[in-house]
């Protein structure tokens, strides 16, 4: 079993479009994996998915619902936290990009 998490505390003033986008892309990103669990402490965004395999990670990596809120992180995200979790190792990011390069480069999982 593979384990992504998502942490992600988003700018104070930047809060509301953060939220926003999220709302925006939750459902779709739902139909992608649907047993996607996102939470929110305070004002920290939690989301964790479960995988049986690298080539569905790899397709979640890809999809371009992640993409965005790839770039709503980057613009909005005072800091953030990506981790994946396999049976060989615990590797995190402070970018999903960052995440997408290993799995694809060192990791030899071919893009979709």
């Amino acid at each position: 079993m593979i384990k992504l998490e998502i942490q992600v505390l988003p700018i104070k003033r930047k809060q509301v479009e953060f939220s926003q986008t999220l709302e925006s892309i939750k459902n779709d990103l739902q139909e992608h994996c649907s047993d996607l669990i996102v939470t929110q402490e305070e004002n920290i965004f939690f989301f964790r998915i479960e995988f049986k395999s690298e080539n569905r990670l790899n397709e979640i990596l890809q999809c371009k619902e992640l993409s965005i809120l790839s770039g709503a992180i980057r613009s909005l995200a005072e800091e953030s936290e990506i981790t994946i979790q396999d049976n060989e190792d615990k590797k995190k990011w402070s970018d999903i990009d960052k995440a997408r390069l290993y799995y694809v480069k060192d990791k030899g999982v071919t893009k979709k």
